[in-house]
């Protein structure tokens, strides 16, 4: 992640894919380590589960697309989803993003929105 790049221009996004097979294997490390990195270089990280069968644009897609936004880097993570949903093969499926707020006692609370 730190020689990646183009001259002078840096990435601010990795994609990361999930690990499958993380009870087999020990392949849930090298996920976490590579968060943690990516988290120290204040980079946005996007994880698509189940990227190996991403649809054709033949197919269309029915259900939601969930959105977990943990950290709030200014919109990124609510345009791509958004961009997504333009397209022919997504237009049908609802988003559901997810979010973890602060009330003032400062206790963690899961906030749901669902987005037509």
């Amino acid at each position: 992640m730190q020689t990646a790049g183009l001259g002078g221009m840096k990435h601010n996004t990795i994609l990361l894919g999930w690990p499958d097979s993380w009870r087999k294997k020990p392949s849930w490390r090298n996920f976490v380590e590579t968060i943690r990195v990516a988290s120290a270089m204040e980079l946005a990280v996007l994880v698509p589960k189940g990227i190996n069968w991403y649809p054709s644009n033949e197919d269309r897609m029915k259900g939601h697309i969930d959105i977990w936004w943990v950290v709030h880097d200014g919109g990124l993570l609510m345009l791509l989803p958004f961009l997504l949903r333009q397209h022919k093969v997504w237009k049908h499926c609802y988003l559901r993003i997810f979010t973890v707020a602060r009330i003032p006692p400062l206790l963690p609370v899961l906030c749901v929105c669902v987005c037509v």
